[in-house]
C-alpha cells in the first residue's frame, strides 16, 4: 500500500537571481513500510523533499497523494489535520524549548495523547536511558551539549510511535556511540510497523535504509532496493 506518492512533483522558490528548483519533477512513490534514505550531496534537495512529505511544506506543482488522497493545493490548515498524530519528525536543527526541561520537551511528542500519566514518564525515562541521559530529565536544553540535545529531538520524534518517522540528518552532531544507538532505534521502529525517511549525505548512514534514493539538483538520478 502506498503511503505517499508524488507525480512530477516541483518546490520553487522565488529569489532575486530567478527561481530556485529545490525539488525539480520528482516522481517518488513510498509504501507503508518502507525504509528509505534519501542521500545526496548539500544542496541536492533531501531536506526540502522531506519538508514536502511531512507535509511541513506544499508542493509548488504536481502531484502529491497522502494515503490515497491528493493533498497537493490543500491549505496549510488542511495539511496539519493530515499530519497529526501521523508523523514523527527529526529536525537537523533540534528545535527544543528552552523553558521546557529535557522531559517536557520530549513529552511534547505525546501532547495530543490520552493515555496513563505514569506510563508516558516511563516511555520518556527509557529513551532518556538509551542514551545515558537520564541524569538530565530536569535540566534545559542550553545545559546540554549539542549532540545531546540532537538526541532529545531525537527521543520526542521516536515517543510519538507514529506511522511515518522522518529523520533530517539524524547522527549529524552526535558520537559514534549515540549515532549507533540512534540507527538502532530507527531500526528498531522501522521493524515495528512505521514508515521511515532518513536524509543523510553520508553513505554509511544511508545504507542503513532498506531502499536508497539518490538525489542531485533537485532531481532523482537513482532510485535502488537492497535486502
Amino acid at each position: 500500500m502506498s503511503f505517499i506518492t508524488l507525480v512530477n512533483a516541483r518546490r520553487t522558490y522565488s529569489l532575486p537571481q530567478g527561481p530556485l528548483h529545490a525539488v525539480d519533477g520528482v516522481d517518488l512513490r513510498i509504501g507503508a513500510g518502507d525504509y528509505l534514505a534519501l542521500a545526496g550531496p548539500s544542496g541536492s534537495g533531501k531536506s526540502t523533499l522531506l519538508n514536502l512529505l511531512a507535509l511541513l511544506d506544499a508542493t509548488s506543482a504536481g502531484e502529491h497523494w497522502w494515503r490515497g488522497a491528493r493533498i497537493d493545493g490543500a491549505s496549510e490548515a488542511r495539511r496539519q489535520q493530515a499530519r497529526a498524530g501521523q508523523v514523527g519528525y527529526i529536525f537537523q536543527r533540534c528545535h527544543l524549548i528552552e523553558r521546557y526541561t529535557v522531559a517536557d520537551n520530549i513529552g511534547l511528542g505525546l501532547i495530543d495523547d490520552t493515555g496513563d500519566a505514569a506510563d508516558r514518564q516511563r516511555r520518556i525515562a527509557a529513551l532518556l536511558a538509551r542514551y545515558g541521559l537520564q541524569h538530565c530529565a530536569g535540566l534545559r536544553p542550553s545545559q546540554l551539549s549539542l549532540g545531546q540535545q540532537q538526541c532529545v529531538a531525537i527521543c520526542r520524534a521516536a515517543i510519538t510511535q507514529a506511522p511515518l518517522l522522518l529523520a533530517d540528518e539524524p547522527t549529524a552532531h552526535l558520537d559514534p556511540q549515540q549515532a549507533a544507538q540512534t540507527m538502532l532505534l530507527l531500526r528498531t521502529l522501522h521493524q515495528s510497523g512505521a514508515t521511515v525517511v532518513l536524509a543523510s549525505h553520508n553513505a554509511g548512514i544511508a545504507a542503513h535504509a532498506t531502499r536508497i534514493v539518490q538525489l542531485a539538483a533537485g532531481r532523482i538520478v537513482a532510485d535502488a532496493e537492497y535486502a
